[in-house]
């Protein structure tokens, strides 16, 4: 054992019970600064459980598109045609 090391252990023995913890969230937070994590204690997240499936629509999205910006355009050439003319005031007189 290094005379380091014997220092640590002999500096963790004269730690109170109670501020153990504290030394503890400590050594975890150094243990994840140098890439040595447990990984028993990570949660890992499933990021396929985001994931929707694919549907036919979605599959060819350029089409689809371009649907409904023809039906939009339909729909406003629709509603010109049935607009009334504007009627001015000489139209009036």
């Amino acid at each position: 054992m290094t005379s380091i090391r014997k220092e640590a252990i002999e500096m963790l023995e004269r730690v109170p019970e109670d501020k153990l913890s504290f030394v503890i969230q400590i050594m975890r937070g150094v243990n994840g600064l140098i890439g040595d994590v447990d990984n028993s204690e990570k949660n890992v997240i499933n990021l396929d459980q985001f994931v929707m499936p694919s549907t036919e629509r979605g599959q060819d999205a350029d089409s689809y598109i371009r649907e409904l910006r023809d039906n939009d355009t339909n729909d406003k050439q629709l509603r010109q045609e049935k607009e009334l003319p504007c009627m001015t005031m000489d139209d009036l007189i």
